[in-house]
């Protein structure tokens, strides 16, 4: 082999092993580790930390608090495949929709078992409703925490979801969590959220991490007498003629909280956390309505979203 063959193929391996790694959203940013303990008392997560970006980490940098109560709940959701949810909403009654969509709650260990079957093989897992070529299987959390702040009287209100199986459908979701509004009322301007998502590249392989953030000033926030939402856009799959072209979404997490301030006297604080994901073939804005103690889309919209709540208590 001559002296610039021998170059050639050294470029080429160089190229190859130096392109495999992670591309980081916040290159630049980390959490510092002495703040971590500090910031999981405040309700995020071990992965909403790998990914927090600077402004959420300073807004933060100086709350002290302690985590009074949660719930976290694991769903597995069917979905109707695109093609068939396109003819399905032709029907003006839904029914044979409603009847393929199904929210499944599970309890941890079936949940982690489940996905690991279905990443080995997914013929192992055949649930009630699944119809092959017709329907497929999502996995997400959803996780909602109670923080005491140390100063202020305050209360932190936060609710996450992470899907552990990418969902078919890939539209406009909410994410929010509602209170008691006859004896709590949100902080203005106090609502934060994040979403945060990692994509794979076959060729070459490498792994991308990308974060999308919604300050309180985001036009994606709701407001109501019970609490906040936040409207966000799943990410979707990157599909062109050329493989090296190609990405798909590998991981996908979304969080939002913000304070509660207390109005009359009581001795509990409910927190209704709920995550509604749009099951439709073409996108829809959703229209969000508040109740005492909850939150929704208007009824012409009920169908085209499936939900999953939890409810963390605190009483004292």
């Amino acid at each position: 082999m001559n002296r610039f063959c021998k170059f050639i193929l050294l470029s080429l391996l160089l190229f190859v092993f130096t392109d495999i790694g992670t591309v980081n959203a916040e290159e630049g940013f980390a959490v510092p580790i002495e703040d971590r303990e500090r910031l999981l008392n405040l309700g995020f997560s071990n992965e909403e930390l790998d990914i927090m970006d600077e402004e959420i980490y300073n807004l933060n940098k100086e709350i002290v608090g302690e985590i009074v109560a949660s719930d976290t709940k694991y769903f597995k959701i069917i979905e109707v495949l695109e093609d068939d949810v396109s003819t399905l909403n032709g029907n003006t009654d839904n029914a044979q929709l409603s009847e393929l969509q199904q929210v499944i709650e599970l309890d941890k260990e079936t949940y982690f078992k489940e996905i690991e079957y279905d990443r080995l093989d997914n013929s192992l897992i055949t649930p009630f409703g699944y119809i092959p070529g017709k329907t497929t299987t999502s996995y997400r959390t959803l996780n909602t925490f109670i923080s005491k702040i140390q100063e202020g009287k305050k209360y932190r209100i936060h609710t996450s979801t992470q899907w552990h199986k990418m969902p078919a459908h890939r539209k406009i979701d909410v994410i929010g969590t509602s209170i008691n509004s006859a004896f709590w009322a949100p902080v203005p301007k106090s609502q934060q959220g994040q979403q945060a998502w990692t994509t794979g590249n076959s060729c070459p392989p490498i792994t991308s991490s990308r974060t999308q953030s919604y300050n309180s000033s985001s036009s994606s926030w709701k407001h109501g007498p019970s609490g906040y939402t936040l409207s966000i856009d799943l990410p979707n799959n990157v599909i062109k003629n050329t493989v090296c072209g190609s990405s798909t979404v590998k991981s996908l997490l979304s969080f939002a909280y913000f304070d509660v301030t207390r109005l009359a006297n009581t001795k509990q604080l409910d927190a209704y956390g709920k995550y509604l994901h749009q099951e439709t073939s073409v996108q829809i804005n959703p229209s969000i309505t508040f109740a005492p103690a909850s939150f929704g889309v208007a009824g012409s919209q009920a169908t085209k979203f499936t939900s999953t709540t939890n409810h963390a208590r605190l009483t004292y």
